[in-house]
């Protein structure tokens, strides 16, 4: 664990079997040619006499130094980094065709710049407003086109700047990035091909409940119940996902990144209502739960069949009165809205049916 840490700290761009072994190259090149040649066979003198397993492992690192061995790692070590990895880039082969059509298109309540900004307003709960966190949001709308004009580049620097935070991490962390536009990300593989973010880095999807189920069936089987999954959501503009939602269970542990904006207001608000899902938000904002409300008779009010069926349920309708309505020639009935509740939260990634979507 020492090697390990004294290598990430000298090279925490690298990935922990990477700083390693460059850490461990960096010092035996540092050793006098003429002793340096003769070190696997020293080692395996002192083994002979000391039968040290300490200096077995030395000995077998300075052999692989050498050259001495092929595609081999001291102990096997590598045999399991290089699976690991293979594993990672089969997860990002997967993601770039991964299609749930069952799933896709569910998160339809979403809104971005000014249509977000309203809603924000509108929806964003009291923990938001005690903190501050709304004041100034309309700044972050100013200043997007700077954003949006540097976005790829923004995107790739915001993947690695998460991924060099938790680099020298004990736990293995994951990240992924979702954006509800893919016009982008053609020329996000281009930078990819000349500056790629590793193995660790899974890939990008436009719909989310895609996203989360991908996380949930395929990754984690593959990664461990103890590796953190990210989701990243950067955005050039404020973007609101109003629908109350809820994260599957499989994905956890994860952690949903957001970004700060101009005047310290989050440009990304979602309506997560439970406390467990609020845990894992970095960075975003939390909106209330929207009122669902139905269209109904007035009680004693007798009416008919409506000639044409109606939608029954509507969410947070601008007009509550009693209203009368015309069903049939000569025929008029009175109808208003009644309150169903608060929006129960849906699974992400999961079919859901919902008469008021």
């Amino acid at each position: 664990m020492e090697l390990r840490r004294l290598a990430l700290a000298r090279y925490p761009d690298l990935l922990p079997h990477q700083a390693i072994f460059r850490f461990c190259r960096d010092h035996y090149e540092l050793i006098p040619k003429r002793i340096r040649s003769q070190l696997p066979e020293i080692g395996e003198a002192v083994r002979t006499v000391t039968g040290c397993p300490p200096v077995v492992f030395l000995s077998q690192i300075a052999a692989m130094l050498r050259g001495d061995t092929t595609n081999e790692s001291p102990s096997g070590m590598g045999d399991p980094l290089r699976g690991q990895i293979e594993v990672l880039e089969n997860l990002q082969s997967q993601l770039k065709n991964y299609q749930r059509l069952e799933v896709c298109g569910q998160l339809a309540a979403f809104s971005t710049f000014a249509a977000a900004v309203c809603q924000i307003k509108r929806l964003a709960d009291r923990t938001e407003r005690v903190a501050g966190f709304m004041k100034g949001i309309e700044q972050n709308l100013t200043s997007s086109h700077i954003r949006g004009a540097y976005f790829l580049e923004h995107v790739h620097s915001y993947v690695r700047l998460l991924i060099e935070r938790h680099s020298s991490d004990t736990v293995p962390h994951y990240v992924t990035v979702f954006n509800n536009s893919d016009l982008w990300h053609p020329k996000f593989a281009d930078i990819q091909r000349r500056d790629s973010l590793g193995p660790t880095y899974l890939g990008h999807k436009a719909d989310l409940d895609e996203l989360c189920a991908f996380l949930a069936e395929e990754v984690r089987p593959q990664v461990g119940p103890v590796a953190v999954l990210h989701i990243l959501m950067p955005t050039a503009g404020p973007l609101s996902l109003e629908e109350a939602i809820r994260f599957p269970e499989a994905m956890r542990p994860f952690e949903i990144d957001g970004q700060t904006g101009d005047g310290g207001a989050k440009f990304v608000y979602i309506c997560a209502p439970e406390a467990r899902d609020h845990e894992c938000l970095s960075g975003v904002g939390v909106l209330k739960q929207r009122e669902i409300w139905k269209m109904g008779r007035v009680a004693g009010d007798p009416l008919p069949m409506p000639v044409k069926p109606f939608r029954p349920f509507f969410i947070d309708p601008k007009f509550k009165l009693s209203i009368y309505i015309p069903w049939n020639l000569g025929s008029f009935g009175t109808v208003r809205y009644y309150s169903c509740g608060l929006e129960p939260p849906r699974t992400l990634g999961q079919p859901t049916a919902r008469p008021w979507s």
